[in-house]
């Protein structure tokens, strides 16, 4: 299965497949998907801060929040809380974003993504190579039974 699709179209239309919402570890969803995001999905931000923010995180370290995968419900739709950057301003660190691919790989069972939808996380606002970031997600999740829909752009 894997790669079941790739192009271009609006990420929240895939309301049958988790989607993926790109996050920092510190609590700010202020610019790019993330914000779009929020934005469809009001309650999506206090899942996020409770396991992102220093301030309610259980977990302190910002490292450690930022190679937590986590799994939302929102109404009916289920949402893929994916740290892409420590801290909001900082470009994505490439080991970070193939980190959590690698995770992602290994967890989506247990998280209970049955279909996916990404876009190509940490090109954007994070300012990595496109074509770096379809790479590894190829490499990454192409390989895998999980029905992947990857979105180019809008």
């Amino acid at each position: 299965m894997a790669i079941i699709w790739e192009g271009f179209g609006n990420l929240l239309d895939a309301k049958d497949h988790t989607q993926l919402c790109p996050i920092n570890a510190v609590g700010a969803m202020g610019k790019g998907l993330a914000l779009t995001m929020r934005r469809a999905y009001p309650e999506l931000h206090v899942h996020y801060r409770d396991m992102y923010h220093p301030q309610f995180s259980p977990i302190k370290d910002a490292y450690a929040r930022a190679s937590l995968l986590t799994v939302v419900k929102v109404h009916a739709v289920s949402i893929l809380l994916f740290c892409t950057k420590v801290d909001w301003h900082d470009p994505s660190p490439a080991e970070l974003v193939e980190g959590n691919l690698q995770r992602l790989a290994v967890q989506w069972k247990e998280l209970g993504i049955e279909r996916l939808a990404l876009p190509l996380i940490g090109s954007g606002e994070g300012r990595l190579p496109s074509a770096w970031v379809r790479e590894q997600i190829h490499t990454y999740l192409g390989p895998l039974e999980l029905p992947v829909r990857l979105y180019l752009g809008t």
